[in-house]
């Protein structure tokens, strides 16, 4: 499900995990969160071609949670993918043991955490910056801990993309 939030702010809805992923739309497009899994970032990527929405230009993650960030790896090369210092440092130190655990506790899901390629973000931002995928911009800034030690909140205008803060 595509809603608009407001004036190039959209949420793509899912129900696995009742998981939102984030979208700021210009002339290009800024995609907040990859989804758990290869395959279902692979069903995103998928959605934003049946939209027809602007092309992708970046990818942020909102933290480093599995949920939020395992389906980098679809993304990785073809765009950008920002995150906190600590996103990239928590996926590089306990990615794959964070993938461990879930191929035990989620056997039914085994085949897809297999694929899983640990893929932090390579661009980092440590406090705040502008993204501007082309012709608007949105503000990233990290405002200290809060569901972990490397959340990043997005606004343009009104909106709020806030990953698991809220």
């Amino acid at each position: 499900m595509l809603e608009e939030l407001g004036l190039g702010a959209f949420r793509l809805h899912y129900e696995s995990l009742d998981f939102n992923a984030g979208l700021i739309v210009g002339s290009g497009s800024l995609l907040i969160d990859t989804r758990s899994s290869p395959a279902e970032a692979t069903e995103l990527q998928a959605d934003l071609v049946k939209h027809d929405l602007a092309p992708l230009r970046m990818v942020v993650n909102t933290h480093h949670h599995w949920d939020h960030s395992f389906g980098n790896q679809v993304f990785s090369g073809l765009v950008a993918i920002y995150g906190h210092p600590d996103c990239r440092r928590r996926l590089l130190e306990g990615g794959e043991e964070a993938r461990r655990r879930l191929i035990e506790e989620m056997p039914e899901r085994t085949g897809e955490f297999a694929e899983v390629v640990i893929t932090p973000p390579d661009l980092l931002i440590p406090d705040r910056t502008t993204l501007d995928p082309g012709g608007v911009q949105a503000t990233v800034r990290y405002l200290g801990r809060g569901h972990t030690d490397n959340d990043l909140v997005i606004t343009i205008g009104d909106v709020l993309f806030a990953g698991d803060l809220v």
